[in-house]
């Protein structure tokens, strides 16, 4: 039989924080005590004690009193790999493919999307279903009709 292992409040709160923080909910910095607390419908001191925690784990840094702590990622990695799709105008040329490349060692899902805008005949409706279908963080668009780059600039 297990050993019942009794957890506190506050760790309880810094496991769902840290959770939230390696899954991309928030990249830069964490919101700070008194919003999150509402935001869990916890106490204050609860969440103040969680961050603590975490500032101590390396997971987060404080950056001074009445501050929002920064979050901390190991070796300059995003919190959440983003899902880039390239959108070409024709065939993938050389320097849109090592742009993929780059894009994937930076820790991101690059991909080129199913069709060229050529091959979309450049018809934004064509386009918008494209896009929709696709499961995608960011576009790169890398040539297109003032039409087009003004639709997804939209």
């Amino acid at each position: 039989m297990q050993p019942i292992s009794l957890v506190s409040a506050a760790s309880q709160v810094a496991a769902y924080l840290r959770g939230e923080v390696e899954r991309g909910h928030w990249t830069e910095d964490i919101p700070g005590a008194g919003w999150l607390a509402a935001e869990l419908g916890v106490n204050r001191k609860t969440v103040a004690a969680a961050l603590r925690q975490l500032v101590r784990e390396g997971v987060l840094a404080g950056q001074g009193v009445g501050r929002k702590r920064r979050i901390v990622l190991p070796d300059g990695k995003f919190a959440r790999p983003l899902r880039v799709a390239i959108l070409d105008y024709d065939q993938p040329e050389l320097n849109e493919i090592e742009l993929q490349h780059l894009l994937e060692g930076a820790g991101h899902a690059a991909f080129f999307a199913g069709k060229s805008l050529l091959k979309l005949g450049m018809n934004l409706r064509r386009i918008s279903r494209l896009v929709e279908k696709t499961e995608a963080d960011a576009w790169i668009i890398c040539a297109g009709s003032r039409e087009v780059l003004e639709w997804f600039a939209a």
